[in-house]
Formats: structure tokens, sequence, C-alpha cells
């Protein structure tokens, strides 16, 4: 079973605690401890419960968003990256921080495999492979990580999903 770093479950269950008395019906009783327990951030949880939280979490972000997933990958991107792991990021070099994502993958998740490949002067692609969890909801989720990382470097440019889950993994261009 996959497991993913405590600092990947904390903000989204300090988000759920938050919303507590709507939040709790709608989550399985299993996962309702998480709502009581303080979450070890050099711990490890199950990556089928982050996941099953994002899909609590997901009904409370605000309308008008659009894609809610992308919105909360570039939420996560935004805090990761301006606080825990700051250093990942080398400012007006995209690439460079690009090709961190799988040191910072493993930071995060026991399973799985990130590879960045170059596509590109300006255009690197990003394959997740070894992780069942990557189905479309994790890959766009990705795909708003990916897009605010690129903001972290101060580069301009865009995402896209160009394969999401199944055998082959999930696989994103990204365009600087």
């Amino acid at each position: 079973m996959a497991k993913v770093k405590g600092t990947g479950m904390l903000h989204v269950v300090k988000a759920l605690r938050v919303r507590r008395d709507h939040v709790e019906p709608l989550l399985p009783e299993r996962l309702r401890h998480y709502l009581e327990e303080k979450i070890l951030v050099a711990s490890w949880y199950p990556a089928e419960d982050l996941m099953e939280l994002l899909r609590t979490l997901v009904h409370f972000v605000p309308k008008g968003i659009g894609n809610a997933w992308w919105w909360m990958g570039e939420q996560g991107a935004r805090t990761d990256l301006a606080e825990v792991y700051s250093a990942m990021v080398q400012k007006g070099n995209a690439w460079a921080t690009l090709q961190r994502l799988p040191r910072l993958w493993r930071l995060y998740h026991d399973a799985g495999k990130v590879e960045v490949g170059v596509a590109g002067s300006t255009r690197a692609q990003v394959i997740l492979t070894e992780v069942a969890f990557a189905q479309e909801d994790f890959s766009q989720l990705m795909a708003g990580y990916l897009c605010q990382m690129l903001r972290a470097v101060g580069a301009e440019g865009g995402v896209k999903l160009l394969q999401s889950g199944g055998p082959k993994g999930a696989r994103w261009l990204v365009e600087w």
C-alpha cells in the first residue's frame, strides 16, 4: 500500500477540520479519526486516505474556481514551495526546478516514480509511473501543482495533461 508523508496530509486535514460540521457526515467512518488525531509531519499515512480526504475537500472549493482539483494542486504547491520545500525552487530557472521534482516526490511519497525529460528548449515532459492513485483527479491535482511550480520560479507558461493514470502512468507537458 502506497503511503504519503504527514507533510502532505497536514494542510488537507487542517482545511477539513475548519469545516468539521459539514465534513464529518461526508467522511467515511474509518477516516473520521483524522479530524481528531494530531498529524505527525514525519510519519507515513495511507495514500488512499489522502485521496479520500481530498475527494471530501473538493466539495468545499469555492464556486467559480474552475477545475477544483487543479486549484487544490496550485494551493498545495503554493504552500509547499513557499514554506516547507522552498529550497526546491530555483528562481528564474524552470528547468532546474523541474529537475528537482523526482526528489520532491520522494519526500512526500514512498511509491511511484517521477521522471522529467526535455521536450524542447522551454518544454519538459513529466511522467509519473508505478503508482495506482494517479487517476484523473490526482492527475489534475498534479497539473495544478506543476503550474504553480512554474509561477514560483517566475516563469510564464502552462501545463497540459497528456495522460492520466492507467498502466502507462500519468504524463504532463510543461511549457515556459
